[in-house]
């Protein structure tokens, strides 16, 4: 059944900016496992990245400190992270 792909695409479809992953997708256990999926074909500082501020849920200031880099350029960094996410998300819809 390929269903919760599609509404996973459509999830990580609805994320801007500084929304959170919506809580629903780490609650179910298939869900889980394709959300670390995708986050393991990421590069390795975006996955950091998307696991310390959606799972962990640090703020930017914190992320910031631990990037040792500015609280706008994070933003900036997640932003990015999360486009390519959805991209990979996409490409996997795509080939499923």
């Amino acid at each position: 059944d390929d269903s919760h792909y599609e509404n996973l695409g459509e999830d990580f479809d609805s994320l801007e900016g500084e929304d959170k992953l919506p809580e629903d997708i780490f609650q179910e256990s298939e869900s889980r496992e394709y959300v670390v999926e995708l986050l393991n074909k990421l590069k390795a500082e975006e996955r950091e990245i998307l696991t310390l501020r959606f799972l962990e849920e640090l703020e930017y200031t914190e992320l910031a400190k631990i990037f040792e880099t500015s609280e706008d350029n994070m933003r900036q960094k997640v932003s990015r992270a999360l486009q390519n996410i959805r991209k990979v998300a996409q490409k996997d819809k795509d080939i499923n």
